[in-house]
């Protein structure tokens, strides 16, 4: 720990973590066991090593630590931000990953999740981007979005006027 109360590894202690042998003899990185998430209540340090920003920046190859630190960051994460819920109607997901395939909404919705998992990865690797881009969206637009929109609209009423 540094004198600011930050974890970190000696130098010593970070070839022995990035040595695969090594790691496969004395780290278990086996994620489903339950486990403790997030920062830890000191407000400074990771839950985990691989998470504790400082390390991970370090971690990384010369040109993402360039850009990351471009930006004021330590990690991906930095880059979204931290920010409270906006109302008592956040998040929809939960609304929407429970609607009922048996509804029209719910129908909808299996039908833009389709859609994105065909198409989007079309688009990212897409020579001609805007047209598969509209190609995208011609697929999106077919199976009337509106209706699902209309119904998380009713739902997010429905959570601000309680």
């Amino acid at each position: 720990m540094d004198e600011e109360g930050f974890f970190y590894l000696t130098k010593e202690q970070s070839k022995r973590f990035s040595d695969d042998l090594l790691a496969s003899d004395y780290f278990c990185y086996y994620s489903y066991f339950p486990r403790w998430e997030g920062m830890l209540p000191d407000g400074k340090n990771a839950f985990s090593l691989e998470y504790q920003p400082a390390e991970f920046l370090k971690s990384q190859p010369g040109d993402v630590q360039k850009c990351l630190r471009a930006y004021g960051c330590e990690s991906y994460v930095d880059m979204i931000g931290n920010h409270k819920a906006p109302g008592n109607w956040y998040p929809m997901y939960s609304y929407a990953t429970s609607l009922s395939d048996t509804t029209e909404a719910g129908m909808v919705y299996e039908q833009i999740n389709e859609i994105k998992h065909e198409w989007l990865p079309r688009v990212i690797m897409a020579e001609d981007f805007d047209t598969a881009w509209q190609e995208y969206m011609d697929a999106y637009n077919a199976c009337s979005p509106q209706i699902l929109m209309e119904d998380l609209q009713q739902e997010v009423m429905r959570r601000i006027c309680r």
